[in-house]
């Protein structure tokens, strides 16, 4: 919150976001600008519309225009103290780019072997620094699989054996839409971006969860029979082994089953 210090103490996830412009916003440290006339939309230029504002409009109430459920009914079932009036719309999935393809580094590695299992952290937990990769690694060697590491622009921290393995493919971005349905599972941090594109491939999941919603998200992913959970903070290469080993052995069943 406003005014407070950060210590050994602080949870990790809290110290890292307390160094970005956008929690100095929530926290209330910077001015908020709200709409201080009726019309929502104001005219471009009409710098009057707009006021600085004692509270923080993203958590302080509801707007009276209307409030959009970025998440469908699947996900979670409307509830009768969501504010009025609302639209639940779904999710909206989301690429950089809607016409973006796969690298053809990423096509010629899906094409040289079994699908991959992929293992991401999404756009903001990607950019702090944790042991996620060097677990993974350990745990992809002791499933026999092969593996897509999406590190982010910034390129997170991954074992420099990793880097030579020709079983491992590391990329900043791949679009999700185009990448998750050709793959075996998905191991993600459980933002609702990541999340909504592994539903929408049907891939199991292995869900690491670090902050926020995530933790929520990751409960109703379980709750749909579409993943596992095992949270970052007891994160282990024995438990990430077993949970991946257990939705790689599901495939298999399934796979036998069908054919």
């Amino acid at each position: 919150v406003k005014g407070s210090k950060v210590t050994c103490a602080t949870p990790f996830a809290m110290r890292q976001a307390q160094k970005h412009k956008l929690f100095r916003i929530f926290a209330g440290d910077l001015p908020i600008l709200a709409e201080s006339a009726p019309n929502p939309r104001p005219r471009f230029g009409n710098c009057n519309a707009l006021s600085a504002v004692p509270r923080n409009v993203l958590l302080d109430g509801h707007s009276p225009h209307g409030t959009l459920m970025l998440f469908p009914a699947s996900f979670a079932a409307p509830q009768p103290d969501w504010p009025q009036p609302y639209r639940q719309v779904g999710f909206p999935l989301y690429d950089e780019d809607e016409s973006a393809h796969l690298s053809p580094e990423m096509e010629a590695f899906l094409q040289r072997g079994p699908p991959p299992v992929v293992f991401t952290l999404g756009t903001a937990v990607v950019l702090m620094q944790t042991s996620f990769f060097d677990l993974a690694y350990q745990a992809v060697r002791r499933a026999g699989c092969r593996a897509v590491f999406l590190v982010g622009m910034k390129g997170h921290a991954v074992p420099e054996a990793a880097e030579s393995d020709p079983n491992i493919h590391l990329a900043a971005y791949e679009p999700f839409s185009q990448l998750f349905p050709r793959c075996q599972a998905i191991v993600h941090q459980c933002g609702v971006g990541t999340t909504s594109q592994a539903l929408a491939s049907g891939r199991p999941e292995l869900l690491v969860p670090f902050a926020h919603d995530q933790y929520d998200n990751a409960a109703r992913v379980v709750r749909m029979q579409m993943g596992v959970e095992v949270p970052s903070q007891r994160l282990s290469v024995r438990r990430m082994s077993r949970a991946l080993e257990q939705l790689l052995r599901q495939l298999q069943a399934l796979a036998r089953a069908v054919a």
